[in-house]
């Protein structure tokens, strides 16, 4: 018994490694399906250790077992590493494990590797070795080390870690492919508790290691999963994600035709679940679609359409067959394929009733081509009908035309119609004589038709008072489209179905709707040609009438043909034609034929007062009047000066601008014919024109004056930088551009507006200086607010201060903003004492001078800044030594020149070398600026006070004797004596040293500021803080 187990039981481990090797070469074969190549690994994994292992118990010597048990270790440290990857491809996720992240799994696998085939080295994978006989068994018997131990803890790690991944896996996977997932779990920790029972020793025989024979039941398992449940050829997660949330019937095949998938819509359509199809052949979801489209499963991508269903429940699809790579290429029929089924059943109803409509199309074609052949196109009716008739597949087609009786109510007859063979023809039917349809029974009819709206549907589904007559025709459906022509409802076109009750689509009626709308084209055509031959006469006078104006150069004279030829042509008893002012809202009397000829133009109209101008621009249409009396068009009191009794009233109108009105008045009264108001209107089209080009003309000689007379104050304006003197420029340049009765410049200091100039007032200093608040109640703020010109046609109304003198003159107001850089620097203000007075025109001529004013008042300040900068001390704002002689010999040659007497004297700051060495230079700037500040304060209005240089000072004393000046100079030196000045570093006491000289008849300004200089050095020899008088010689 014990020498058979010695056999038995290496046969049996040899003999499992056989399934595990023909499960890896057979997921080997089927690359590159989902994580084929790592199962592949697997199993060949196991059948190295299974084999090798049964080669161990078979021989007896330890030192064989050891060096095969070494080899088993090639297959033992790869399985669990080749799970892991196995796991992550099959929920593909396989790119979460990079190439560097699969070497370091690696690593200590390879360690233990090495460890193994070198422990006899190192002992650290295990210590003795023996072999012990137990159950008859040759086993080998090995003390562990430690880093087998690390090596078991790893494995288990790495196989629990694969196992979570797919059991996380199956429960988001549709039931069929959670039974595969649940075998593959089962397999991979089944062998491991085996495992386990070994290395715990707790297995019947002890030292004999049963995870080999443990992976047995799995790899069957396995195997009849693969052929059953096509386990290695799962469709990865995501990519069932995208087929479940497609609109359209999905099913997957692998290469044999077995089904690998089918999404929901595909289970409502054959009526199978997915559970009961997966892993099923093709013929299973139904034999005659199988049939249908197993001839496209072998190639690249085809379509087929068929029907899925039976009688009103019946759909087409069209079906397209995909080809994708093959999982199993050497047993493959063909192909693997996923099969589209999209639902194209309202696409085919569409191509039908297209087709439908392309043949009532061509049929209309053809009616539109004889109907534009000639105006008589009534003849062409019988024909047409009958192309339309057959096109549209009906019994009948009929065209009912309309009458209107004395007392306007509407009558219909029949007059043309086209039946089918077999059906009975109504045309001589009396009953469809002059029909009045409210009276038969046919209200909706004529309520529809006349608004335009079609009738169709089936005849038992008409009301029951329509049902008679229909039934008398046998008529089962119908549909009845209006005719129109020149937008009235002229009559009707009609189709009848006698067949069968027919469904008419949108397509169709829309076709429909064109033949009667070509019915309704050529009648309007006809009448138009009837008309065009009457209009013809008239428009031969239009033309006079145009030529005429065109070739006046006078507006006045041109006018007045206009309303002589036009007023003959309508043979009315009078034409008027007024001009519209937009800015003040009043219409112009020009010129009038009949009566008031002479008297027309001497017509006053008050500004927005109501006319017939003013509403005709104002709706901006003809108003057609046939009892003036009683018109809210017009002021009563202005028609109670003429006799007209109907009036027609024309707007000019030329783009968007309102030119005025023509009027075309009748004593009596008169009802205008259409066609007479289509012939005004295009008249008053053509004088529009005539006007507006008089209009431009007149724009362009008053441009191109005021381009000259800009042209001419710019070239006036520019020529001085003197602020005082710009400003008078400006006010007298300004009359030229826009006339004004008075006028200011305004400009901005702070939030006050200051005149700085003014013309035309009856006392200048009465505006001189004055100040406007802004914001605040006064129109320069709107100015400064909106940033562009602001008109007050009449200023009083709006703004007390205009009531008030100085500005109780101004009726009307214009105020444009000074702007240079984007900034507003103030505004001209231009007044007229007539109200009304401006215009938009004035206020764009305003604005473009005050652009070059704007430039002309900043280059003023400017220079007025760079002459103060240029005579004045940086440090301590004085005049500085330019300032001092540029200033000082106006007023020294002033006092030679009368005789008057004239002082100097310069000082300067005792030991200031000492305050700039001690405190500083900045606290020295500050003591010179205090000086220089108790100077101008100790000061006349008249005195100079200036910095001549460094430290000292120089006084200049107009109109002031040395015993005076004297005095001035010993009151200044006790001052900063005794008042310390305020720096940074504290009070600063300093002294000073002044020397004094009066001018005699020799002098200059530059001698006498050298002899007080010569008294400033003797106050400096004389112990400084001291003033000293140099004597005239």
């Amino acid at each position: 018994m014990q020498n058979s187990l010695d056999l038995y039981v290496p046969f049996i481990y040899l003999l499992a490694a056989i399934p595990y090797a023909w499960l890896g070469l057979s997921a080997w074969r089927k690359r590159p399906a989902v994580a084929v190549t790592p199962f592949a690994w697997t199993m060949l994994g196991m059948s190295i250790w299974s084999f090798a292992y049964g080669v161990e118990i078979f021989f007896t010597s330890l030192p064989a077992k050891v060096l095969i048990a070494k080899v088993e270790y090639l297959g033992i440290v790869s399985i669990p590493i080749f799970l892991l990857f196995f796991s992550f491809e099959f929920i593909g996720k396989s790119h979460l494990l990079n190439a560097s992240k699969r070497l370091l799994l690696w690593i200590f696998p390879l360690l233990i590797l090495l460890l193994v085939w070198t422990n006899e080295y190192h002992h650290l994978m295990w210590g003795s070795e023996t072999v012990i006989t137990t159950n008859g068994l040759s086993l080998l018997d090995v003390h562990y080390g430690p880093f087998f131990w690390m090596h078991v803890a790893y494995t288990y790690i790495i196989v629990l870690t694969a196992s979570i991944i797919l059991i996380m896996e199956l429960v988001q996977r549709p039931s069929a492919y959670r039974t595969q997932i649940g075998l593959i779990v089962l397999g991979i920790l089944i062998p491991w508790f085996g495992n386990l029972v070994f290395v715990a020793k707790i297995n019947p025989i002890q030292n004999l290691d049963v995870t080999p024979l443990f992976f047995l039941p799995t790899g069957l398992g396995l195997s009849w999963a693969i052929t059953r449940f096509r386990l290695l050829e799962m469709l990865p997660l995501e990519h069932l994600s995208v087929l479940k949330n497609m609109k359209d019937g999905v099913i997957v095949l692998n290469s044999n035709q077995r089904i690998l998938y089918i999404n929901p819509i595909t289970e409502k359509l054959f009526n199978r679940t997915e559970s009961d199809a997966l892993g099923q052949p093709f013929v299973f979801v139904s034999e005659i679609y199988q049939e249908r489209l197993a001839p496209f499963l072998t190639g690249g991508e085809q379509r087929a359409e068929i029907m899925i269903g039976e009688g009103n429940q019946a759909k087409v699809f069209e079906a397209t067959v995909s080809p994708v790579s093959s999982l199993n290429a050497s047993k493959a029929i063909g192909p693997d394929s996923i099969i589209t089924l999209h639902d194209i059943t309202q696409r085919k109803e569409a191509e039908i009733a297209l087709s439908r409509r392309e043949s009532i199309m061509s049929a209309i074609g053809l009616a539109a081509e004889q109907f534009l052949k000639e105006s008589t196109w009534e003849h062409n009716i019988p024909g047409v009908l009958e192309k339309i008739g057959q096109a549209a597949n009906v019994s009948r087609v009929y065209v009912f035309m309309n009458d209107l009786d004395e007392q306007g109510r509407v009558f219909t007859s029949q007059r043309y119609e086209w039946a089918a063979a077999g059906v009975l023809p109504q045309i001589n039917n009396p009953n469809l004589q002059h029909l009045n349809l409210r009276e038969a029974g046919f209200k909706r009819w004529e309520d529809h038709l006349s608004k335009g709206k079609s009738l169709h549907g089936i005849s038992s589904g008409f009301p029951k008072s329509e049902q008679e007559l229909l039934k008398d025709q046998k008529i089962l459906s119908m549909a009845i489209l209006p005719i129109f022509v020149d937008k009235q409802w002229w009559g009707f076109i009609g189709f009848d179905e006698c067949k069968y009750e027919r469904h008419w689509t949108g397509t169709e009626l829309e076709a429909l709707h064109i033949a009667a709308s070509i019915f309704g084209s050529a009648e309007t055509r006809a009448r138009t040609e009837q008309k065009l031959i009457h209009r013809q006469r008239t428009l031969n006078l239009l033309h006079d009438i145009v030529l005429v104006s065109l070739q006046s150069d006078d507006l006045l004279s041109m006018s007045q043909i206009l309303v002589d030829r036009l007023g003959a042509l309508i043979d009315a008893d009078g034409c008027f034609l007024t001009l519209w002012n937009e800015n003040n809202q009043q219409a112009i009397p020009l010129a009038a034929y009949g009566p008031y000829k002479e008297t027309y133009r001497s017509l006053t109209i008050q500004p927005g007062e109501r006319t017939f101008t003013q509403s005709a621009l104002k709706i901006r249409q003809t108003l057609v009047i046939e009892d003036v009396g009683t018109s809210p068009y017009i002021e009563h009191d202005i028609t109670q000066k003429f006799p007209t009794r109907s009036m027609l009233v024309l707007p000019l109108i030329a783009g968007k601008k309102n030119l005025g009105a023509i009027m075309l008045a009748f004593n009596q009264t008169h009802h205008f014919q259409p066609e007479e108001i289509a012939i005004s209107e295009q008249a008053a089209g053509l004088i529009a024109l005539a006007l507006e080009k008089f209009q431009a003309m007149e724009q362009a000689q008053r441009r191109a004056m005021a381009s000259e007379t800009l042209r001419k104050a710019s070239a006036a304006i520019t020529g001085t930088l003197e602020t005082e003197e710009a400003v008078t420029r400006i006010l007298e340049q300004l009359d030229q551009v826009v006339p004004y009765d008075s006028a200011s410049v305004q400009l901005l200091d702070g939030n006050e507006l200051e005149i700085i100039g003014g013309r035309g007032w009856d006392n200048q200093s009465d505006i001189m200086g004055m100040r406007f608040t802004v914001p605040g109640d006064n129109p320069n703020s709107v100015v400064l607010e909106k940033g562009k010109p602001y008109i007050l046609p009449e200023a009083w109304k709006v703004y007390q201060k205009f009531n008030e003198p100085p500005h109780n003159h101004i009726r009307s107001w214009l105020g444009v903003p000074l702007i240079i850089q984007n900034k507003i620097i103030g505004l001209l203000a231009i007044d007229s004492a007539e109200a009304n007075h401006f215009t938009e025109e004035d206020a764009s001529l305003a604005s473009t001078f005050a652009n070059q004013v704007a430039v002309v008042l900043e280059n003023a300040r400017i220079f007025k800044e760079t002459q103060d900068q240029a005579i004045t001390d940086s440090l301590t704002g004085i005049y500085n030594r330019r300032g001092l002689f540029q200033l000082g010999e106006f007023e020294f040659m002033r006092a030679r020149r009368i005789d008057r007497p004239f002082c100097a004297m310069i000082l300067d700051i005792d030991r200031f070398k000492r305050v700039n060495d001690h405190y500083g230079h900045a606290t020295g700037d500050q003591a010179l600026r205090g000086l220089a500040d108790r100077c101008r304060n100790s000061s006349r209005a008249v005195d100079l006070v200036s910095r001549y240089g460094g430290e000292e000072f120089v006084i200049l004393l107009p109109e002031t004797p040395i015993d005076s000046a004297k005095l001035v100079a010993e009151r200044l030196r006790v001052s900063i004596m005794e008042n310390p000045i305020t720096t940074d570093s504290g009070p600063l006491r300093i002294t000073i040293s002044i020397g004094v000289a009066e001018a005699n008849n020799a002098d200059t300004l530059k001698t006498l500021i050298e002899r007080a200089d010569a008294a400033l050095y003797e106050a400096k020899h004389e112990g400084r803080n001291c003033v000293r008088i140099m004597k005239s010689t």
